[in-house]
């Protein structure tokens, strides 16, 4: 009996449907990255132009190009580019959260008043972006994924408390005082796909420069299962800097988009996935955990 997973009508039936989601996200580009898309697939300029939405893109069409599907390796490099020359900050280093889709008049890009914030969570997304870049051979994916690797191990990852820090002020002199899983997932996610990109580029799995993204991927993931032990496999989302959990935060404001109150089951699911993913790639490197 052939499974689903195995049958070929199957396999062609999932590589429409990726072609597809391919083809109805081509509109989103923009001149800055990759925009807010709308249910008509059009592109919602009461959006700003978002750093996890022009990464998640990024990464996609990367995908697409190692599928060797037409046009997206293009797309993968205007992502980068934009990236590159747009999201990144010339002045303090790192990248801002948002981009306005009109520039400034100087023609250059200009960060909305709450973009300027350097986040976690889009820093993350950023790591992905050039990490998948780099498995594709997407150009300059390699000066992407050296600038946002220098800023992880600068400003986000405390070792000593084996998870990432939340956000920072634009200059990185202020950091807020607020920690979360939701960055830390998405950190999660990244690192594992760095980790699969050293290996790509015959960088040995001991060797430091990949060896730390399975690392903080595995001190993540630990952190993150033995709460969800302590918490009837419920995953607590908030803690104050000291990583004690806030149970009432936005408590008023339980449908917040990133910071929602309380378990999310969507992300729980994510959690298993990124579990999955990294036992494998324990057992396959002979990492103990």
């Amino acid at each position: 009996m052939i499974t689903p997973l195995y049958n070929p009508q199957h396999k062609q039936w999932l590589l429409g449907q990726s072609k597809a989601l391919l083809e109805f996200a081509r509109k989103s580009k923009v001149p800055f990255g990759f925009g807010y898309l709308d249910k008509h697939g059009e592109v919602d300029l009461s959006q700003p132009v978002q750093t996890w939405i022009s990464c998640r893109m990024t990464h996609i069409y990367s995908i697409g190009a190692l599928m060797g599907i037409e046009g997206c390796r293009e797309l993968a490099e205007h992502g980068i580019n934009a990236l590159l020359e747009h999201f990144q900050d010339r002045e303090h280093g790192g990248f801002f959260e948002a981009l306005e889709h009109q520039p400034g008049a100087d023609g250059q890009a200009v960060p909305t008043e709450a973009g300027t914030q350097k986040t976690a969570y889009a820093h993350a997304f950023v790591l992905l972006a050039a990490s998948s870049g780099l498995l594709a051979g997407i150009k300059r994916a390699d000066e992407l994924f050296d600038a946002i690797s220098a800023i992880h191990d600068r400003y986000f990852w405390d070792e000593a408390a084996g998870k990432m820090r939340e956000s920072f002020s634009r200059d990185f002199s202020e950091s807020e005082p607020y920690r979360g899983v939701n960055a830390n997932m998405h950190t999660v996610e990244a690192s594992l796909a760095a980790f699969d990109a050293q290996l790509a580029l015959g960088i040995a799995a001991d060797d430091e420069r990949a060896a730390r993204w399975l690392h903080r991927a595995n001190s993540i993931l630990q952190f993150v299962f033995n709460l969800s032990e302590q918490n009837a496999y419920r995953i607590p989302e908030h803690f104050d800097e000291n990583w004690n959990v806030v149970w009432d935060y936005n408590e008023n404001d339980k449908a917040h988009q990133f910071r929602p109150y309380g378990a999310t089951v969507g992300h729980a699911l994510e959690w298993a996935r990124l579990g999955c993913h990294a036992l494998v790639m324990n057992r396959k490197y002979g990492v103990k955990t």
